[in-house]
């Protein structure tokens, strides 16, 4: 009990530790390759029509993202594209998702 006490006490200023060493790097502008790394993929993820047969990769390349995979929707990669685009620090978007056809299975 008293364990779980101390934590809960200590993380507030965790919390503001952490936000105090972060925002004098934000305010200066500079941008670290991890970070941008993290928001393409955070964004990638929240893409609202990605199935689980869709497969998209990327790479980060300076302000240069290359995406790349298999979906089966058009839309995901055009929102791909345009969310990407939106992300502070992307100049280019290389988008080569390929859009698969679409199956004709019969069944009997």
């Amino acid at each position: 009990m008293q364990v779980r006490k101390r934590i809960v006490a200590t993380l507030p200023l965790l919390i503001c530790l952490v936000a105090a060493a972060v925002r004098p790097a934000v305010a200066a502008g500079k941008s670290d390759p991890k970070d941008l790394v993290t928001q393409v993929r955070k964004e990638l993820m929240r893409l609202p029509y990605n199935g689980a047969f869709d497969f998209l990769v990327f790479s980060v390349n300076g302000p240069t993202v290359t995406l790349g995979g298999e979906v089966y929707n058009a839309s995901i990669k055009k929102d791909a594209e345009r969310e990407l685009k939106r992300i502070s620090g992307v100049e280019n978007v290389v988008n080569s998702v390929e859009v698969l056809p679409v199956s004709h299975s019969t069944t009997t």
